[in-house]
């Protein structure tokens, strides 16, 4: 009898060993897997429509919410005028507090950034008998106090025509912004000023250049600021070929201003090249600006090759154009669902973010993006009705070098498509460390989708993970989200028709 008590004794100890081992290697596992967590309470503000993580500290991060769309700089849309919400979560991701955001006087400011640490507000006011337009800050932090700074951070004089809003753009390393702006002088003339501005709030000269396009046809479509003060900023000129053509010529500019500049210099980047997407960053080790992306043949308008060209920022530097086709690269496999024919079909990949290599080289990410419109003939209403079609599909990655040539590529295959909703579902989130890139993305945009990780290390492998466990009818708002570590994202989430946060450890 003692001799089985004793047996069941140790069997019992043996049997709890084994179980705290178990759950050792238990725990061990699950920090080693990808981790969800949702925050507990829905958020209010999604009543304003629209929702997005602008920065991040150590206790948590800023929302900012807003009734108009937070990429368009637009303030007014048919009857509705802009307001904006700003809100801070803890880790946990708990709601500390919420309060409306308005600029000087209660006007609706030009930008809500984040600069230092805190939410930056931008106002202006112009002075019309001095010509003038004055800059004013004010800070916001994580207590939800808000410090006007007195003395204006900028003075632009001279602007005697309309102009733009102010554009806030911040540099990399958190030590500089700039504040850009465009005056329209005439139908076919105006001027970029742009003022560069530092985190004691000491602003430099006023940064000044031409630009002698129509307004309908200019665009802007990227901003960059080095750790130096080096300003750039891409635009596209799109004109008629033949005024009764559908036929357009597609020009991409840069203006560039170096630090110790107070001009603002125009270059044609395209030249005789059908350019058919392009973004641009800042190299701070090489100190130049780069610029990547796609070109096409003039003739057939489908995939030719990779779009690489740099401009450094010391005086008499110029422009270097590199332009490396696909087929001819050993390192380029990006036959995808979409691209299964002999040519890669690259019209439609916006470029959505350039990550400079050390080596002055840079991994472009680019996304298949496109709308498609139509109408129907609705019996019911005895009317036409117009419907837009977004559809956001394959992601691509490639890597490379100072010459041009891939070093490594890998296409993510995905397929979303959605009506009449501007594509807020869709697309994805992205945040990048030394070892990978990361991302997550709804599979499809319905209440069974569900949420996909994966992950794409420094040599171009890429892992597509175990889908994440959900909550029945979630849906990520991918562009809203944002990195606030090195391997945690923050993304706005959709349950039931009402906003979450979710945060996403990698």
């Amino acid at each position: 009898m003692n001799l089985f008590i004793r047996g069941c004794r140790e069997g019992y100890f043996m049997m709890r060993r084994l179980l705290v081992l178990l759950a050792f290697v238990f725990v061990a596992a699950s920090a080693e897997a990808q981790q969800m967590m949702v925050s507990p309470d829905s958020h209010d503000d999604f009543s304003l429509g629209y929702s997005k993580v602008i920065g991040q500290d150590e206790g948590g991060f800023y929302v900012l919410s807003s009734n108009l769309s937070l990429g368009i700089s637009n303030d007014r849309v048919g009857l509705r005028n802009r307001k904006y919400q700003l809100a801070y979560f803890n880790q946990a991701l708990l709601r500390k507090w919420s309060i409306p955001v308005t600029g000087t006087n209660e006007s609706v400011p030009d930008a809500v950034s984040f600069f230092d640490g805190k939410v930056m507000v931008v106002s202006s006011s112009y002075n019309k008998p001095e010509a003038k337009v004055i800059y004013s800050v004010s800070f916001i932090d994580s207590a939800g106090k808000s410090v006007a700074i007195q003395e204006p951070v900028a003075v632009i004089s001279g602007i005697r025509d309309d102009y733009e809003k102010g554009k806030v753009i911040v540099s990399s390393s958190r030590s500089l912004f700039a504040i850009v702006t465009r005056e329209f002088t005439g139908e076919t003339a105006g001027r970029l000023h742009a003022v560069i501005i530092d985190d004691q709030l000491k602003s430099s000269r006023t940064k000044t250049g031409t630009i002698n396009y129509d307004e309908k046809n200019f665009e802007v479509t990227g901003y960059a600021l080095s750790n130096d003060g080096d300003l750039v900023v891409l635009a596209m000129n799109s004109e008629r070929v033949k005024l009764l053509s559908s036929k357009r010529k597609n020009d991409y500019l840069l203006y560039a201003s170096p630090s110790g500049s107070d001009s603002i210099s125009e270059y044609n980047i395209s030249g005789e090249i059908s350019i058919t997407g392009i973004g641009v960053a800042f190299d701070n080790i090489n100190r130049k600006a780069v610029l990547a992306g796609f070109y096409a043949e003039k003739e057939s308008y489908i995939g030719a090759g990779i779009y690489y060209a740099t401009l450094g920022m010391q005086s008499g530097d110029s422009v270097r154009i590199v332009k490396r086709g696909l087929d001819g690269q050993a390192n380029i496999r990006l036959r995808g669902e979409r691209n299964r024919g002999a040519n890669l079909d690259l019209v439609s990949y916006p470029i959505e973010r350039i990550v400079p290599r050390q080596d002055g080289g840079a991994v472009i990410v680019a996304e298949a993006a496109y709308t498609t419109e139509y109408s129907f003939y609705d019996s019911f209403s005895q009317s036409f009705s117009r419907r837009l079609e977004y559809n956001f599909e394959n992601i691509i990655v490639i890597s490379i070098n100072s010459t041009g040539e891939a070093d490594w590529s890998t296409v993510v295959e995905k397929s979303q498509s959605s009506l009449d909703d501007g594509g807020m579902f869709s697309s994805f989130c992205s945040m990048l460390n030394s070892e990978q890139i990361s991302m997550v993305y709804n599979d499809q945009i319905s209440r069974r989708g569900r949420i996909m990780p994966v992950v794409i290390n420094n040599t171009g492998k890429s892992e597509m993970l175990k889908p994440f466990p959900q909550r029945e009818g979630m849906l990520l708002l991918p562009r809203g989200g944002k990195q606030i570590s090195e391997n945690e994202m923050v993304v706005p989430a959709l349950i039931k028709r009402k906003l979450y946060f979710v945060k996403f450890v990698f």
